[in-house]
């Protein structure tokens, strides 16, 4: 070292650690409790960082400084439904099935939450559904219903068991 000050564009090359970066983005929200994303934020409001050359959601750079390396698959799910929080008390971890049930019962569900029959391409009504459930089994095996309304025999199966159209009784 020669002992001159750096240059700007060598103060611009100094690489800050992502920690910094990351905890100089946000502000905590004393009502909700979220810390709420400042810096840049994706088409739906989701926070973005620069990781080792690569954009992160930074509500996952988050998990992982607070809690840990997020296993393969799994997801990074909001407590709070506010998709700019990077409060890990309000981050859970799940699979990609959980967080479209978590958006399903919090009604975050595309198209307004529209269930059944009233779903755009539904190829059953509430009345089919109900046909299905009650029809016993010893009278059709599920191909037999698939072809009769038109549908694949998974789907048959997902009424039966109460997975899909559980709305209806």
């Amino acid at each position: 070292m020669t002992g001159r000050a750096p240059t700007p564009l060598e103060k611009q090359r100094t690489k800050v650690p992502v920690r910094a970066r990351f905890d100089s983005k946000y502000t905590p929200v004393t009502e909700t409790g979220c810390w709420l994303w400042e810096g840049a934020p994706n088409p739906f409001g989701y926070g973005e960082l620069h990781v080792h050359g690569h954009t992160e959601f930074a509500h996952r750079v988050s998990w992982t400084l607070h809690r840990g390396e997020i296993p393969d698959g799994l997801c990074v799910l909001h407590k709070c439904d506010t998709p700019a929080c990077v409060n890990p008390d309000h981050l859970f971890l799940g699979t990609r099935t959980d967080n479209m049930i978590d958006k399903v019962k919090k009604g975050r569900q595309r198209g307004g939450g529209l269930r059944g029959s009233m779903v755009v391409g539904a190829k059953l009504t509430e009345a089919d559904a109900e046909t299905i459930k009650a029809w016993p089994k010893k009278h059709g095996s599920g191909t037999m219903l698939a072809r009769k309304f038109g549908v694949n025999k998974a789907l048959i199966g997902r009424i039966r068991h109460g997975k899909s159209w559980a709305h209806v009784k």
